[in-house]
């Protein structure tokens, strides 16, 4: 709880951060309550998702106002945002698939939204997780291999793999994996 409450006070500084990034900087700052068990700060952001305090942002979905239907290790890769009402979905008729119903003989019955009938409101396109935007804008993931010859020392091997990188175009590193091997 203690946990909880100091999270629940430090709202605008954990938004668009990661619940890793907020989980480390628990375990690391002096002054701040200590979490005892590994899961302490990933059950307050549950709690306050919950709640309706904060909202979740995943590749697997948006969370506000529930408990976010994320593994342990998924929470920890969801972005913490503002809070926002979660769009109850209307269904649709069985018979013709529209709603409100437009089924011959059925009772005619305006948009709870819109108040019109036939709906003249459009439905909300899904927005992505990672861009916040709808449709997607986001650059699809690449993986790319560059082989690079033996070098004499750390500093050699990230120039040469900055000099490869300028020959691969325009794109975004964001991760970079280097497999040494002894002989």
């Amino acid at each position: 709880m203690v946990i909880q409450e100091h999270l629940d006070s430090r709202i605008p500084e954990i938004k668009e951060h990661l619940v890793k990034e907020i989980d480390a900087e628990y375990r690391a700052t002096l002054g701040f309550p200590v979490p005892p068990l590994a899961s302490s700060v990933s059950k307050a952001i549950r709690e306050l998702c919950r709640e309706g305090t904060i909202g979740l942002q995943h590749v697997r979905g948006s969370f506000c106002g529930e408990n976010p239907a994320l593994s342990e290790t998924e929470l920890l890769e969801a972005k913490i945002t503002a809070p926002f009402e979660q769009a109850v979905e209307r269904q649709p008729c069985p018979r013709c698939g529209q709603h409100p119903c437009v089924c011959e003989g059925a009772k005619p019955e305006p948009c709870e939204k819109c108040g019109q009938y036939p709906c003249v409101c459009r439905k909300p396109s899904a927005v992505c997780p990672r861009c916040g935007q709808a449709p997607c804008v986001c650059k699809a993931v690449e993986t790319k291999t560059i082989r690079i010859p033996p070098q004499p020392n750390p500093n050699t091997l990230r120039q040469q793999t900055a000099f490869r990188l300028q020959d691969e175009g325009e794109f975004v590193a964001t991760k970079i994996t280097y497999k040494i091997y002894n002989l």
